[in-house]
């Protein structure tokens, strides 16, 4: 990432936090454009109502916004959701609302973890 690359992103994210949500990256998706992409698989998932547990897996940026979009917040707020690679965000269903059970959680790697460092002695 060259520095012009780096203050194009974070000029971006700054954008997105203005609430011009509308705004691309060059090349990719506005968080806009990511909600309408979302929107099928969303109605799909939620259209199978005698499913108890469902994982969803994606990218970090997506899972901000999917997130806003659950829990009826703004997409400007997206970044408020921290993330870390691998983490899991569970949600219950209440039927009429979702509320966030764990956050940006990382224990599923404690194994890893554990079985790294018995490699490396």
């Amino acid at each position: 990432i060259t520095p012009e690359e780096d203050a194009y992103y974070h000029w971006m994210l700054k954008e997105w936090q203005r609430g011009n949500t509308s705004e691309r990256i060059t090349g990719g998706e506005s968080p806009n454009d990511v909600v309408l992409r979302q929107r099928p698989a969303l109605d799909y998932i939620m259209s199978k109502e005698d499913e108890k547990t469902i994982l969803v897996c994606m990218h970090g940026r997506a899972m901000r916004i999917l997130l806003c979009e659950l829990l009826n917040y703004p997409l400007k707020s997206m970044d408020m959701f921290e993330h870390h690679n691998l983490c899991l965000y569970q949600l219950d269903f209440t039927g009429s609302m979702y509320a966030i059970k764990k956050h940006n959680d990382k224990t599923h790697l404690d194994v890893l973890r554990e079985v790294e460092k018995t490699q490396l002695v």
